[in-house]
C-alpha cells in the first residue's frame, strides 16, 4: 500500500519483519474497507514522524495465519508490539486514539516489561464434534462462515454466499464462527481444513471459497447440489418448470348452416 509501511504476504514473511524492530504496529485491513483507506493515511503520517517504530500492513483476508493468530474479527484492527508481545490494540477507524497509542509506545522505554502473555484457551468440551454433526445433519446445506449470509463479514463469505444463490439454492444454513470461539476452533479439527468459509453439501465438507467458486463457474456445483441436496433446489425448480397458462380459447364458431351472409347471397 505504501513505502512507508511495511507489507507482509505470510506468517513467515511477518515474523521475519518483527525481528528488524523491538516496537512495532501492525495494522490489518481490507480492500473492501472504507475505513481501512482513512486509516492508512493516518498511519503513514504516524509512520513519517515515528522512524524508530515498524509500522506493518496484513491484508487480513489474505494472510489469514497471522489474522487468526491475533484473533482479529473485523477491521480496521490494530496491534501494538514490544519485543514481539503484544501490549496494546486498537477496533475500528479511531485516528485520535491510534495516534495516543502510537505515542505511548514509542515512549515507552526499551526495557520496559511487555504485557503479560493472554492465559491459555480452555479445553474443548467432549461434545463439541456432536454439536457440529447435528448442525450438518439438520440442514442439507451448511456454511461454516465469517458473518451471516445476510451479512458477511469477509469478501470469501461473500463469494460463497453468492455462488450458492446463482446455482439456485433457495435456503441454506448460515453459521457464524466468529460468534463462537470454541466452535471455529474445533470446525477446523473436524473438517481438517484451516479457514474459513467452509461448504458442506449432505454432511460431506466441499471445500472453502476456491474450491466452490471453481465447482460454480463450472456448472459442478449445481450438479453436486441436485443430487445430494434436490430438496434446497426444489422451490426454484418447480417455479422454472410450471407450465404456461393456456392461452385464451378462440370465440366459438358459428353453429352448422349458412350464415346470413350466404343465405342473402343464395337470394339475389
Amino acid at each position: 500500500m505504501s513505502g512507508l509501511l511495511r507489507t507482509v504476504t505470510s506468517a513467515a514473511d511477518f515474523n521475519t519483519a518483527l525481528k528488524a524492530c523491538s516496537k512495532v504496529v501492525v495494522f490489518f485491513w481490507a480492500s473492501w474497507s472504507a475505513p481501512c483507506q482513512h486509516m492508512k493515511q493516518v498511519l503513514e503520517t504516524l509512520a513519517k514522524h515515528n522512524a524508530d517504530l515498524l509500522f506493518i500492513e496484513v491484508e487480513a483476508e489474505e494472510v489469514d495465519d497471522v489474522t487468526e493468530q491475533f484473533s482479529v474479527t473485523t477491521v480496521p484492527y490494530f496491534v501494538l508490539l514490544q519485543s514481539g508481545r503484544r501490549v496494546d490494540e486498537l477496533e475500528g477507524a479511531d485516528a485520535a486514539a491510534l495516534t495516543a497509542k502510537v505515542k505511548q509506545l514509542a515512549a515507552t522505554a526499551a526495557g520496559a516489561p511487555p504485557a503479560a502473555a493472554a492465559p491459555a484457551a480452555a479445553a474443548e468440551p467432549q461434545d463439541v464434534n456432536s454439536r457440529i454433526k447435528q448442525m450438518l445433519a439438520s440442514s442439507p446445506v451448511v456454511v461454516f462462515m465469517k458473518g451471516s449470509a445476510a451479512s458477511p463479514y469477509c469478501g470469501f463469505s461473500r463469494k460463497v454466499v453468492d455462488a450458492l444463490k446463482d446455482s439456485g439454492v433457495s435456503k441454506f444454513t448460515d453459521v457464524d464462527i466468529l460468534k463462537d470461539e470454541e466452535l471455529r476452533q474445533a470446525v477446523k479439527k473436524y473438517s481438517s481444513w484451516p479457514t474459513f468459509p467452509q461448504l458442506y453439501v449432505a454432511g460431506e465438507l466441499i471445500g472453502g471459497c476456491d474450491i466452490v467458486i471453481e465447482m460454480q463457474q463450472s456448472g459442478e456445483l449445481k450438479q453436486v447440489l441436485q443430487e445430494k441436496a434436490p430438496a434446497v433446489l426444489q422451490q426454484r425448480k418447480q417455479q422454472q418448470e410450471a407450465p404456461a397458462a393456456a392461452p385464451a380459447a378462440a370465440p366459438a364458431a358459428p353453429p352448422g348452416g349458412l350464415s346470413p351472409e350466404q343465405e342473402q347471397r343464395l337470394k339475389q
